[in-house]
């Protein structure tokens, strides 16, 4: 690592050690695996928050958490895009068009 690179061992919510490694600002891998980056507006929401993961099921999480937050602090903006995400989870079926896209979207981000 050069001298813009840094190492960050967190404790997550699952009680399990995970290492951070970023290099000029930029997330760069997790628990060996390589994060990918979307924002907030990638996956339909109003602003440029960004979420990493290493699967589009932990960005669409940290999406899902990111709005509830979001709404909770009372930011209006947020409410229509959470509102969408709640119904995508209690209507599967018809939420389901939006799912597979996110899952190609995230697919062809580049890794790193």
């Amino acid at each position: 690592m050069n001298g813009t690179d840094a190492t960050v061992k967190r404790w997550d919510k699952n009680s399990d050690w995970f290492q951070l490694v970023a290099r000029e600002g930029r997330l760069l891998k997790k628990e060996g695996s390589l994060l990918k980056t979307m924002t907030c507006t990638q996956l339909g929401g109003p602003c440029d928050f960004v979420l990493h993961g290493i699967s589009a099921d932990e960005v669409v999480k940290a999406q899902d958490s990111h709005l509830k937050e979001m709404v909770a602090t009372g930011d209006e903006t947020h409410q229509d895009a959470l509102k969408d995400m709640k119904g995508r989870w209690k209507n599967p079926i018809s939420g389901m068009s939006w799912y597979p896209k996110t899952k190609r979207d995230f697919a062809a981000l580049s890794d790193g």
